[in-house]
C-alpha cells in the first residue's frame, strides 16, 4: 500500500506540469507594433481617448489621432506653422503652435500653448 501513495503522487504531479509547459512555449512574442504608417515627422505623441493616440507632425502643422485601428483622423491644422508638443490632462488636449526665428531672426517668432476639449474644439475662447 505504501508503494502505491508515491506512485500516484507522482502521476498527480505530472499531470499538472505537463499542460503547462506546451501553453508557455506557444506565447506570442513581444515586441514593437506599428500603429499607423505614412506620417511626416512626428515629433510628438500622447495617449487619447480610449486607445487612441495622438501624433503632431511638426513641420507639417498638424495634430492627427490614429484610432486602434490605425485609422489617421486630422484634428487641427495650421498651414506654415509648426505644430508640436501634445499632451492629455483629463479631458483637456494640449499643444503647442510655432512659426518663425528659422532665420536669426528671434523678433518674429511666435509660439501658443492651446487646449482642446474631446469634441476637439478650442477650450476658452
Amino acid at each position: 500500500m505504501n508503494k502505491k501513495f508515491p506512485i500516484v503522487a507522482c502521476l498527480a504531479a505530472a499531470a499538472i506540469v505537463i499542460p503547462v509547459a506546451p501553453a508557455t512555449a506557444t506565447q506570442k512574442q513581444s515586441g514593437p507594433e506599428t500603429l499607423a504608417e505614412h506620417l511626416m515627422a512626428p515629433l510628438s505623441l500622447a495617449l487619447g481617448p480610449g486607445k487612441s493616440v495622438f501624433v503632431t507632425q511638426n513641420f507639417a502643422g498638424t495634430l492627427d489621432c490614429v484610432d486602434d485601428d490605425g485609422h489617421i483622423s486630422n484634428i487641427y491644422t495650421r498651414d506654415k506653422w509648426d505644430v508640436s508638443g501634445v499632451e492629455t490632462r483629463g479631458t483637456t488636449t494640449f499643444f503647442v503652435e510655432s512659426v518663425g526665428a528659422g532665420q536669426g531672426m528671434p523678433d518674429e517668432l511666435a509660439g501658443y500653448l492651446k487646449p482642446m476639449d474631446r469634441r476637439y474644439a478650442p477650450v476658452g475662447r
